[in-house]
């Protein structure tokens, strides 16, 4: 997959995340210890997105 930019980094807090559809994959991107990951934007035991706190 290429890149994409999922998100301004402006408003970004640590333990911040934000919910993106990327080519119609839900993406939550975190940013923990100054550093921002991207996972699956899906809590697979309450099926709900990560983006929303679960």
């Amino acid at each position: 997959m290429p890149w994409h930019t999922a998100s301004s980094v402006e408003f970004r807090s640590e333990g911040s995340v934000v919910g993106v559809a990327i080519t119609g994959q839900d993406i939550a991107v975190d940013l923990l210890e100054g550093a921002y990951c991207a996972t699956a934007d899906a809590c697979t035991h309450q099926h709900a997105h990560m983006s929303d706190g679960y």
